[in-house]
């Protein structure tokens, strides 16, 4: 009974590391492409097991392509 408590625990700490949330992508895209919060849609969001969050980001018509990684921080490329 244990072993299954241990591993339901495990799987649920993996799972909350997956987890998105735009408006965290909102606030890291703001700082990087020059436009508020409030004006940015956050698109196609993921987020992985090691630590790498990525999504689309538009803004005033432009597409921007992010990312965050924990030991790196966060990068905006608009997309061509």
């Amino acid at each position: 009974m244990k072993k299954i408590i241990l591993m339901l625990a495990f799987f649920s700490i993996l799972l909350a590391g997956c987890i998105t949330n735009p408006r965290i992508s909102r606030d890291l895209t703001s700082g990087q492409i020059g436009c508020s919060p409030g004006d940015i849609e956050i698109r196609d969001e993921t987020a992985g097991i090691g630590g790498t969050h990525t999504w689309t980001a538009i803004c005033k018509g432009k597409q921007y392509v992010c990312n965050y990684h924990t030991t790196t921080g966060s990068k905006c490329t608009e997309k061509q």
